[in-house]
């Protein structure tokens, strides 16, 4: 008798190709939807870089902390994943930027602070604290 050569794969073979691409697209989504967090904090992070440089030479020119944004020459403050980023004055020796994002596309916003503290010296310390909807945004806020 003569043998008939296989032709393709066995249907085996098939759902091992499967599971495997299963397995991959499990571990590749999160890391993907981490990139993409972290790009849209890292726009942030760039507006904000700008005003923060603009306040800290009002500062060291003024001696005080500028009391609007128009005043330290702050304009548009918004890009294409910030939904805006806000200055806010509060006393002589604080004030803070808030960037706001859409992370999740789910129409809330989390914000992200960068907080001035001004020290006796001129000298302004920037701490970062992080307000975001859910826990699981909490975990992928900048430090």
């Amino acid at each position: 008798m003569k043998r008939q050569m296989q032709k393709g794969f066995t249907l085996i073979e098939l759902m091992i190709v499967v599971a495997i691409i299963g397995i991959l697209a499990a571990i590749a989504l999160p890391a993907y939807q981490d990139y993409t967090y972290r790009s849209k904090y890292s726009e942030g992070a760039v507006l904000m870089g700008n005003a923060k440089t603009q306040i800290e030479e009002y500062t060291q020119v003024n001696g005080a902390l500028p009391t609007t944004a128009a005043s330290a020459g702050i304009t548009s403050l918004t890009g294409n994943n910030v939904d805006g980023i806000i200055y806010t004055y509060t006393d002589t020796s604080n004030a803070y930027l808030t960037a706001y994002f859409d992370l999740d596309s789910n129409g809330v916003s989390e914000a992200v602070n960068l907080n001035a503290l001004r020290q006796t010296a001129g000298n302004i310390t920037w701490t970062i604290t992080c307000t975001v909807a859910d826990a699981m945004t909490a975990a992928r806020c900048p430090d």
